[in-house]
This record gives C-alpha cells, sequence and structure tokens, in this order.
C-alpha cells in the first residue's frame, strides 16, 4: 500500500490549525453543511411534509403586521398570569446590554434600535408605573409593538415589510423567556413560560416566516424556515435568526444534490487509490488492522450515502450539475461541500456548539444542539473517536476555566461510553487517541484542583460536596485502562494534601494560636480555644471522614498540623499564667490545671486515634503530675467527712430504701466511684505515675474502709452484747435459784440461747455488699499492670527484709489435754495474747471444754522481732479468774521469712498444749497490698460476725453433739418420755420437710430406731428453726448461704471431735468409739445434711459435700483396723508421698537467684492483687487424706507411741530437705525443735 500523505498534525498543530480558520469561513461551510442536510430530509419526506401542493397562488402581501388583530389583545382571557416581580428589572439590564451592543447575537442595526426605542420607553414614569401596577404581560407587549412600530417608521418609512416587525417581535419574546430562565424567575413548566411559547408560536403562524417566505429553484419552493437546526446554526454562532435565514435562502440555490454524490464520489475514490488527501491513512492507526476495519467500514458507509443520494436525485437534475454515473471517474478533484482538511474546521465548530450548550437548560434544545453535532460530523466524515476525543478536550478546557459543572462533565463521559460500545478504541486513529489521552489527564489534574477548593472549603466549616469529584475523577482512573494508562491520582492527591498541611497552618496562625488572643482570662482562652477546635474537628469527621485514595485524610491532616501547635501554644500559656501565680496556693490552681489538662489531654486522645500509637509531646504530664497531687491530698483530706457523714444519715433501719443493707455504705461507695471517675478520667500515660496515684486513692479506700469495717464491727458486737445481757436477764428470772446452785456444784455449764436482731443481720450485709462494691470498683482498673509498673521500677532497689512493715495472723486454734480444776472438773478456758511490754493483743472466747477449739485470729504488725505471751486463762463462776497454763514464742521474719503458714504446737506450762497457724506478710506502699488489705479487713469483719453467729450456736451443737448424749440414747434407762419424744419429732419432721423412717419401721429387737437417733438431737433442730427463720429473712441470699456454710463446717467439726483426736506426734488417752456410737454419730450428721439440704430450697448439695465432709466419711473405712494395718498402711503411704515430692522437685529452685527465689516463696498480698489470689489452695490428694486419718485413730492406740514419734520426726527432716531445695534455711533453733518432737 502506497500512502501518499504524511499522518495528521499533532494534537497542538491541530488546535493551532482551527484557530487560523476565521469566522465567516467556518460559518459558510457550516451553512452549506446546514443546507445540505436540509435538501436531503426534504428529499427523504413525502411530497406534502414540505413542498406545497400549488405555486401558482401569489404570494399576498400585507400591510398590517401581527399586532393589528387580536394577538395580544389584553380582553383575551382575564385570568393571563402576571410575569415576575423582578422580570422588568432583569429584562432591563439585557435590553441595555443589547442597546450598547454587548450581545453578539443581536449585532442587527433594526433590531438593537427597536430594542433600545422600547427601554427607553419604560424607563419613563408613567410607563414604568403602569407595568409595575398591572404586571400584565399582554401591556408589555402593547408597548413593544408600539415602540417597534415607531422606530421603523422612523428608519424605513411607512412602507416597511410587516413581516420585519413579527421577526423584531418573536426575537424579543424569546429574549424574554431567556431572561426568565436565566435569572430562575419562573421554571421552564411555568404557566408564565408556557404562555411566552403560545404568543412565540401564534406569532410565527401568522407571520410570513413560516407561510410565505420561499426559496424557488426551478419549479420546486422550499421553506427553510422549517427546518429546527438553522435555529440552532444561527445560535451557534450568534447571529440573528433572519440574517441566518437570508443567508441560508441566498446559498441555497447553489445546493445540488448530484454535486453532494459527486463529492462522495471523490471522497471513495480517494479512499479506494489509497491517496488519503480527505481521509485518514494508514499512518493514522497505531497497526494495520485497525486501519482495515476503518477502512472497511468506510467505504461501505459512504458506498450507502452515495445510494441515498443518487435515490434522492430527482428526474431533472440541475444543468449546471449532471450526474455522473456510478463507476466512472469524478470530474472534480476537490469535494465541494467538504473543507480541504475538515478536522480543524469540526474542531472549531465543535467548540462553538459546546460553548452554547452550556448556556442552554432546555433539554429539548440540547437534545437539537447534539443532533446538529452529529450530522455535522456525518458529511464531514469525522470519526466518532474524534467527536469524543475533541468533546473530552474541550470537557478539560472548561473544567479548568470553570465553566462547567459536574453534571456537564458526566455528560461528556456518557456520551463517550456510548460511543466506545459503537467504535473500539482499539479501532482509534493514534491522534484520537493522543487527544483522549491528553484530555484525561488533564481532567484529572483539574478534578484535583477541584477537589482541592472544596476541602479548603470544608477546613473552614463550610459544606462542599467534594464526592461528586471524586466519583468523576475514578471514572477517569477507569476510562485511563481502556487506553492503558495509570492515571491513579495519588501523587496529585499527595500536592492537594501538602497544600493542605501548608493552609492548615495558616489556620492555626489566624485562629488558634494563644499567644495572639489577647484575654485576661487565659483559662477562657484555652477552653473557648478548644471547644471551636473540637467542634471544627467533629465537623471534618462528619462531612469528610475517609482517606482520599489512601493519601489524604482531611481530618488527620487539620489535627496533626494543628494540634500539637495548639497544645504547645497552650503550654507556654500556662506556663506563663503559673509564673504570675507563683505565690499563689497550689490547691487554689489545681482545679483551673486540671480542666486545661483534661482539654488538651482529649487532643492528644484524639492524635493517638489517628496515629495508632503513643502521641507525646513533650513533658505534657510531667507538667501536670502536681496538681494531681494536689487533687489526690484533697481527697485524702475529705475521707474523713465521706465517713462521718455517711453515719450520721444512716439509722440502720431494715425498711430503708436500700433494702437489706443501709444507706452509709451506699454514701461511700458513691462518693468513691465519684472519685474515681474523676481520677480515671485524668488517663495518665506514664504507667509508673499512673499506679502511684493509683496507689494514692486505693490507700484512701483503704482507710475509709478500715476505719467503717472497726466501726461496724464493734457495732455488731455492741448490739451483740444487748441481746446477750437480754437473754440472761430473761434465764435469770426464769430459773430458780436453786437450779443455779445445782450447776454449781455439778460443775455443769448452762447453756443460754441467743436471739439474733435485724440490726446485726443488716450490719453483716453492709460489710457483704461492701466486698461486692469494692470488687467491682478494682475490677475496673488493670490492676496487673498497675502492679507490674511498680514491680519494675523497684526491681533495681535491694530487697531488705528489715525495711518494711509485716504483718503477723495468729491464729489460735485449739488446746489439748488441759487439767481440770482441783476438785476434777472441767474448766472454762480461754486465751490470752500479749506482747513483750505487756499490751493485750487479743482474747480467745471462752469455751467449756478439755480440748477446747477456739479458732480465733488475731493480727500483729510489727518492723522488728516481738515475743508474744499466750496466757491460758481458767473462768470461775463467781467471775474469778485464773491463769493455769502460759506458753511464749517469737514473731521474726528470720523465722517466718518464706511467707508461708505454719502450725505449730506450743507447751502450755505446767500442762496441756496449744495449736497455733501463724502467717506473716509484707506491708508497703503499694497498689497491691492496699487492694489485698482492703479485701482482708472486709472479710475479716465478715469472718468475725458470721464467727460470732456461729460461736453463739456452737454451745448448743456441742451440748447435743456429745459424748453424754451418746452415752444417754445408749443408756439401758431411757432418759426421755417416749410419747413426748414421738410428739416432738413428728413437729419436727412437718416443720424441716425431710424424710425419715417412721416410727413403725422398727429394726432388730434392742437396736435404736432412726426416730429415737433423730429425737435425741430435738433440740439442737428446734433452735436451728427460730435462729436460722430470723436471718434468713434479714440476710441476703449470699451472706445466708456463707452463714449456713459455717454452721455446717460447724456441726461437721464438732461430729469429727466425736470421733477422732487432732494430729499431733503424743498419745492421748482416749478410747475410740464403739460401732454403735459410731453409727448414731453418722446418723445425726446424714440427717443434720438433709435439714440443712431441705430438699434443694436450703444449702446446695456442693456446699454441704466439702473435702472435710468427705473426709470425715472415710474415717469409716479405718476406724475399726488392726493397729498393725494401720502402722503398715502409714508406712505405705509415706513412701509414696516422698516419691511424689521429688518428682514435683525434680527442677530445683536453687537454681534462680536469690531475689527470685525469695519472689517465687513470697505469698504477700500485692503480689498477688487481690485477697481472693493470694493463696490458691489446692484440694489435699487421697494419700495425705488417708494418712492423716490413720494417724490421728493411732493417737487412740496405746501401742502406737514410738511409732508416732519416729514418724514425725522423719516428716521433719522432709520438710526441711523441701525447704532447703526452695532456698531456704530455717533457723536452727527451729530445726532442733523438730528433731525433739
Amino acid at each position: 500500500m502506497n500512502c501518499r500523505r504524511k499522518p495528521l498534525p499533532l494534537h497542538s498543530n491541530e488546535v493551532q490549525a482551527a484557530e487560523s480558520i476565521s469566522k465567516d469561513e467556518l460559518y459558510s461551510w457550516t451553512l452549506k453543511n446546514v443546507l445540505i442536510l436540509f435538501l436531503v430530509q426534504y428529499r427523504a419526506s413525502t411530497p406534502s411534509a414540505l413542498q406545497t401542493s400549488s405555486f401558482s397562488t401569489p404570494v399576498e402581501k400585507k400591510t398590517n403586521g401581527a399586532f393589528s388583530g387580536s394577538l395580544f389583545s389584553a380582553k383575551e382571557k382575564k385570568d393571563n398570569p402576571k410575569y415576575p416581580k423582578d422580570f422588568i428589572k432583569y429584562l432591563s439590564l439585557a435590553l441595555e446590554s443589547i442597546s450598547m451592543g454587548k450581545e453578539p447575537e443581536y449585532q442587527d442595526q433594526l433590531i438593537r434600535g427597536c430594542f433600545a426605542a422600547f427601554y427607553n420607553n419604560i424607563n419613563k414614569s408613567h410607563i414604568s408605573k403602569q407595568l409595575k401596577d398591572s404586571r400584565k404581560i399582554e401591556d408589555m407587549f402593547l408597548i413593544f409593538a408600539s415602540s417597534v412600530s415607531s422606530e421603523l417608521t422612523k428608519r424605513l418609512g411607512t412602507a416597511y415589510d410587516s413581516n420585519l416587525a413579527d421577526r423584531i417581535t418573536a426575537s424579543f419574546i424569546e429574549l424574554c423567556k431567556r431572561v426568565t430562565l436565566k435569572g430562575q424567575l419562573a421554571s421552564p413548566s411555568s404557566e408564565f413560560v408556557s404562555h411566552l411559547d403560545m404568543y412565540h408560536s401564534k406569532l410565527l403562524n401568522k407571520s410570513e416566516i413560516l407561510s410565505t417566505k420561499r426559496v424557488n429553484r426551478g419549479q420546486d419552493q422550499f421553506d427553510l424556515s422549517s427546518f429546527p437546526l438553522l435555529k440552532v446554526f444561527s445560535s451557534v454562532f450568534k447571529v440573528a435568526y433572519s440574517k441566518a435565514l437570508l443567508d441560508a435562502e441566498k446559498l441555497f440555490p447553489s445546493i445540488d444534490e448530484a454535486a453532494i454524490a459527486e463529492d462522495i464520489g471523490i471522497l471513495i475514490e480517494d479512499l479506494e487509490s489509497d491517496a488519503c488527501k480527505f481521509s485518514h491513512s494508514v499512518v493514522d492507526f497505531s497497526n494495520y488492522k485497525s486501519y482495515s476495519t476503518w477502512k472497511a467500514r468506510e467505504l461501505q458507509t459512504l458506498e450507502q450515502h452515495r445510494k441515498i443520494m443518487l435515490s434522492l436525485i430527482p428526474l431533472s437534475s440541475s444543468p449546471n450539475h449532471p450526474i455522473q454515473p456510478i463507476g466512472f471517474p469524478a470530474s472534480r478533484k476537490t469535494p465541494t461541500y467538504v473543507p480541504p482538511i475538515a478536522r480543524p474546521y469540526f474542531r472549531q465548530l465543535l467548540s462553538l456548539c459546546l460553548e452554547y450548550r452550556l448556556q442552554v437548560t432546555d433539554p429539548v434544545e440540547v437534545k437539537q444542539i447534539n443532533t446538529f453535532i452529529r450530522e455535522c460530523s456525518i458529511y464531514w466524515r469525522i470519526l466518532p473517536s474524534t467527536r469524543c476525543a475533541l468533546s473530552m478536550d474541550f470537557a478539560r478546557e472548561h473544567l479548568q476555566k470553570g465553566l462547567i459543572t459536574s453534571a456537564d462533565v458526566l455528560t461528556h463521559f456518557g456520551e463517550l461510553h456510548k460511543s466506545l460500545k459503537e467504535w473500539e478504541i482499539t479501532y482509534w486513529p493514534k491522534i484520537d487517541v493522543s487527544i483522549f489521552s491528553s484530555a484525561l489527564f488533564g481532567i484529572r489534574n483539574a478534578l484535583a484542583q477541584l477537589l482541592k477548593k472544596s476541602l479548603l472549603d470544608l477546613l473552614h466549616e463550610k459544606k462542599a460536596d467534594f464526592h461528586r469529584w471524586l466519583n468523576i475523577m475514578s471514572i477517569c482512573v477507569e476510562d485511563g485502562k481502556v487506553i492503558n494508562q495509570d492515571l491513579s491520582p495519588k501523587s496529585e492527591i499527595s500536592s492537594v494534601a501538602l497544600a493542605l498541611q501548608e493552609h492548615c497552618k495558616v489556620i492555626f496562625d489566624e485562629e488558634f494560636d494563644l499567644s495572639k488572643l489577647p484575654s485576661s482570662n487565659f483559662l477562657d482562652e484555652i477552653i473557648l480555644a478548644s471547644n471551636r477546635i473540637s467542634v471544627r474537628i467533629k465537623f471534618l469527621e462528619r462531612n469528610c471522614s475517609e482517606c482520599i485514595y489512601g493519601v489524604l485524610s482531611l481530618p488527620q491532616i487539620f489535627i496533626n498540623i494543628v494540634l500539637p501547635n495548639y497544645i504547645r501554644a497552650a503550654l507556654v500559656v500556662a506556663k506563663e499564667y503559673l509564673r504570675e501565680k507563683a505565690n499563689a496556693d497550689i490547691n487554689d490552681l489545681t482545679k483551673d490545671m486540671l480542666e486545661i489538662y483534661s482539654d488538651l489531654k482529649q487532643m492528644i486522645h484524639v492524635l493517638q486515634e489517628y496515629h495508632n500509637e503513643e502521641y507525646r509531646i513533650g513533658s505534657f504530664e510531667g507538667f501536670f503530675q502536681p496538681f494531681i497531687d494536689s487533687w489526690l491530698d484533697n481527697v485524702e483530706a475529705s475521707a474523713e467527712q465521706w465517713f462521718l457523714r455517711s453515719l450520721e444519715k444512716d439509722n440502720f433501719d431494715e425498711n430503708s430504701s436500700e433494702g437489706q443493707y443501709s444507706s452509709s455504705i451506699v454514701d461511700l461507695f458513691h462518693a468513691f466511684h465519684q472519685a474515681f471517675r474523676t481520677l480515671e478520667g485524668f488517663e495518665w500515660e506514664d504507667d509508673l505515675a499512673n499506679a502511684r496515684f493509683f496507689t494514692r486513692f486505693f490507700r484512701v479506700i483503704y482507710i475509709v474502709l478500715s476505719k467503717y469495717t472497726q466501726w461496724t464491727t464493734q457495732k455488731f458486737f455492741e448490739e451483740a452484747n444487748k441481746q446477750d445481757d437480754t437473754s440472761e436477764v430473761q434465764n435469770d428470772n426464769s430459773s430458780s435459784w436453786f437450779s443455779k446452785a445445782r450447776n454449781i456444784l455439778s460443775g455443769s455449764n448452762e447453756v443460754l440461747p441467743f436471739r439474733f436482731s435485724p440490726t446485726m443481720c443488716i450490719l453483716l450485709n453492709n460489710i457483704h455488699f461492701a466486698m461486692h462494691a469494692y470488687e467491682e470498683l478494682e475490677q475496673k482498673i488493670d490492676l496487673q499492670r498497675l502492679i507490674e509498673a511498680l514491680d519494675v521500677a523497684e526491681s533495681t532497689k535491694r530487697h531488705k527484709i528489715s525495711a518494711t512493715n509485716y504483718l503477723y495472723t495468729i491464729k489460735v486454734v485449739r488446746g489439748e489435754g488441759l487439767h481440770p480444776d482441783g476438785a476434777g472438773k472441767i474448766r472454762t478456758s480461754y486465751i490470752v495474747l500479749t506482747d513483750n511490754k505487756g499490751r493485750r493483743i487479743g482474747k480467745t472466747r471462752p469455751i467449756h471444754s478439755m480440748n477446747p477449739r477456739w479458732d480465733d485470729t488475731f493480727e500483729v504488725k510489727t518492723k522488728d522481732a516481738l515475743m508474744i505471751t499466750a496466757n491460758l486463762w481458767s473462768k470461775g463462776k463467781f467471775n474469778d479468774h485464773e491463769i493455769f497454763g502460759r506458753s511464749s514464742f517469737t514473731l521474726s521474719p528470720k523465722i517466718y521469712g518464706d511467707y508461708l503458714p505454719r502450725e505449730e504446737w506450743f507447751d502450755l506450762n505446767p500442762h496441756g498444749e496449744l495449736l497455733l497457724r501463724i502467717e506473716m506478710e509484707g506491708e508497703r506502699e503499694h497498689i497491691g497490698f492496699y487492694v489485698g488489705r482492703t479485701y482482708h479487713d472486709l472479710e475479716r469483719a465478715q469472718r468475725e460476725m458470721i464467727k460470732f453467729i456461729v460461736n453463739k450456736m456452737e454451745p448448743v451443737i456441742n451440748q447435743n453433739l456429745s459424748t453424754a448424749t451418746l452415752k444417754k440414747l445408749l443408756s439401758a434407762n431411757t432418759w426421755m418420755d417416749l410419747d413426748k419424744t414421738m410428739t416432738s419429732v413428728t413437729s419436727l419432721l412437718n416443720r424441716t420437710g425431710f424424710s425419715s423412717k417412721s416410727s413403725e419401721n422398727v429394726k432388730k429387737e434392742g437396736e435404736l430406731t432412726d426416730v429415737q437417733i433423730e429425737a435425741a438431737i430435738y433440740e439442737l433442730l428446734d433452735y436451728f428453726d427460730l435462729n436460722f427463720s430470723i436471718i434468713a429473712k434479714h440476710l441476703t441470699k449470699d451472706v445466708f448461704v456463707t452463714v449456713m456454710s459455717y454452721v455446717w463446717d460447724e456441726v461437721v467439726c464438732t461430729t469429727e471431735e466425736l470421733l477422732l483426736p487432732p494430729v499431733s506426734v503424743k498419745p492421748i488417752n482416749r478410747k475410740p468409739l464403739s460401732p454403735a456410737q459410731m453409727a448414731i454419730v453418722y446418723r445425726w450428721l446424714q440427717f443434720l445434711k438433709d435439714y440443712f439440704y431441705a430438699n434443694g430450697e436450703g444449702v446446695k448439695l456442693p456446699v454441704l459435700e466439702t473435702d472435710h465432709y468427705k473426709e470425715l466419711l472415710r474415717v469409716q473405712e479405718y476406724y475399726d483396723k488392726p493397729t498393725d494395718f494401720l502402722l503398715q498402711e502409714c508406712d505405705k503411704i509415706a513412701s509414696q508421698l516422698y516419691l511424689s515430692s521429688r518428682m514435683v522437685n525434680n527442677e530445683p529452685v536453687e537454681s534462680l537467684p536469690r531475689h527470685s527465689r525469695i519472689k517465687f516463696a513470697n505469698k504477700e498480698i500485692y503480689r498477688s492483687g487481690t485477697i481472693r489470689k493470694v493463696h490458691i489452695q489446692t484440694n489435699e490428694s487421697e494419700l495425705e487424706r488417708n494418712e492423716r486419718i490413720i494417724l490421728r485413730i493411732l493417737r487412740m492406740r496405746a501401742d502406737s507411741k514410738r511409732f508416732l514419734s519416729k514418724h514425725f520426726q522423719r516428716k521433719g527432716r522432709l520438710l526441711m530437705a523441701d525447704a532447703m531445695r526452695n532456698g531456704y534455711v530455717m533457723p536452727l533453733g527451729h530445726l532442733k525443735k523438730l528433731d525433739s518432737r
């Protein structure tokens, strides 16, 4: 293929060529194209459509114009709409502009003169007043008709053509419509605009523009005014329609069908011969396939056009243009109606059309413009790709100049996508692809600038719809993929982000720089500025929350620039304020400074949220730390008032609004939570400082709750003493002196039942409520994190045992082998603990027994070693007390430094032994300690109250579950009236609801029935009924279950004492129970378990079936076994336990450093956080339980003394070895004591 033409010029050259085309030349070529379109449509239509049926009738010339009739009669319709209120104002401005020649569409001198005459008339006062009052469009049209008539008479004389006046009036109506729509005075569908269209239509129908203006060519007459594209043509070129019509009438006779067909033939010949003078060549395409595809389509289209034109040629063709036979070469070498190079002409024409389309609002007219563009491109053989590429290029240009809206841009893209479906971009010429690519890049860059403008408006809190530009940008990016171009706007968006950053700096300097805001109160400055910044951030987050293309986040840009600068400026202002107030009290400044801290802290949180990491600004927290300390000082000073005010308002009424607890504890925790929310709101980021703050706060709570528990416990026992005194008075009144004397002489201890008051229950409920409320408060903080922060800070400090306070907990468990009095009677004994200075530490309750079990706990706080003396006192019947035993022991960190609890037997001089359980804990300025001690105090108070309740029940329990009761039950002479017993038992069964075997179910002769066994303890069950009903009514459900579990544990312990002595190395002079006695004891245990369970309505089985209870049930397995069997079993168990211990300690602890071994064994409360986590007790293994049972049974066997001594010596050595493996060396005196045993 030999192409004899160079490739199409570059885009820039094409633009220059288009700009060099004169408007008149373009006007001429375009008018030819319009007339060709008219001729084609005329020939293709039916003869009746556009051609007159008879041409012999002469046109009658009218001397009177349209205004002489009733076209604009004011009486035509009384309810004609009035023109809008500001219509005359906008119309006057348009008329003034036309009169001065500023409007290119109205350059005709006659039109300008007529419009100027009308403009002068309506500015006259009387006419202006008339129009203002009536606002009727008919009045205005009559005034305009008079003005036109006068002006035309003055210029043309009285013989002017009336059609000229009609055309001028039609132009005026069009002007009125344009002014209305452009000024948005009325909608296109309004009644006023409809009336304008109606008058315009009537005027045209009456005028001779449509009826008499004809063009003659041969025997045919043509009406060019009926062609709508001619009107579009006049508007595009901004000439009067009358002028365009006259030019068309002059040019139309030269338009010939044969010449048109010949032009098409020239184009076909040019394409087939590859001359490429008037069409594209192969060099214009990226590959030959694209060119051949285009060429085939183009030839097919041109052949169709030529056939159509030949079919439209009339039989009598023009003599000037004879029909050229098909297949013969054309007589001309250049087309007559097609420009030599059509692309520049079409580009210039498209520019005019698009500019005019921007001014049009009527959709019908917009559609006509699009049709005009398409039809012109068809005959000039402009490809759809060229039309789309140039259209996108003009869209880029108009967008950069701000001439079009987002809707207009979307219209261009819609036309593009429609064209791409018809003509794939693969077959586009290279020049069109280049233009299209440049247009997309330009549109993308323009969109970035428009996006920047919208975002700037958002920074100033102005509404801006930037999403429309983003949507168009996404369309542009997708279209770029069609031409294999990466139009990702990330770099442009990054540039926009940098510009926005600079603008944010300006915003800070102008609006939020506190140093430039003059004010007398710096606090007001900071608070107001903080509020404005918060409002601005919320506005940005609400209107522009997304991150644009992963590059630009408007809120983050604003926050990153403004907030750090603002915080620094605020700190500078705050420091300046503190320098001015250097002599003021810090407490007076605390409130203001904490308000500033809260505002600035909120700003920092916003920064951290957008950075997803900690954001620190210098020593921000360090600057405000003294004011946090001052606030904590105020809290500590107010704590005493919290305590006192809470007690002043509390009446401890059981009918209070709080329910089963009183108002004092509720008020206290309300104050705690209020202060806690303030401290938590500080959100201190420095873990160590935050841990110290919370340590101080929880120390305050510890102090207040410690006082409250002491006061509550004291009031509880005062209330109990009142009840105790009342019971004694009632007993004194009911008992005879003879009964008292008999008890004294017999040595028996009379049991006085105790009645519990509702106030005691409310006090116990308060303590339980405090425990749960404190637990909820503790769970709101990350206690473990605070503990770790304090531990890490103190890890470098050298561990010194003597540098801290220590808390010793001494539990007086029980006594054994106590000596009777001189008469051989059992003593009522108690223990009093004193220190080396004679100060009393504590006193146990008196118990009437040779082997009393006190289980009373006391606490001693000291730094140094302390000698404790335990004095055993005897309480006489006549309040005469005497000491009959004494033992001493030392409390020292050197002995109890492993922080493990120890149970030790101490000899009571001269007779008996005392079992103590001693445990040491550390006390430090540590949040873990205060939290743990608070739990400890609350639980201790609750335990003491519950223990008091159990202790009051204990004598009744011991009196009924005793060897005396067993002996009486098994004696031959029954000690109770059977009828009375049966009546009481039947009543008891009806009350409790648990079933037992009936009295008719009698066992073998001589054996006791279940009814008789139950009847022996009916007084105990009656006592339980009376007191449990009171505490169940006034205690909360959880506390009631706890009390019942304690009572049940007392029942189990009492039953255990009937069966076994405690573990000890020394034998005991005690005989085991007989099989019958043991059976009765276990029947009692089962009866009481059923009583507490109450068919599922009482205490749940998991609470009743404790390990202690299960261990008691296993006593039956070994109780009657021979001594040799028990000795062998004990040795076997000891060996197994030794092997198990070696396996557990396979990894020795001595491999750890010294401080780690101490920490490993440490049982301090603060190391585990809460008293609930201090020491998790594991269930004793079955082997250890069996060993303990066997050792207790062996104490009652006379021939086991030597075995017990050796067994405990061996066990002591094993304990010493374990302690040494754990890195702790026991004191020598302690080891000697173990060996002596």
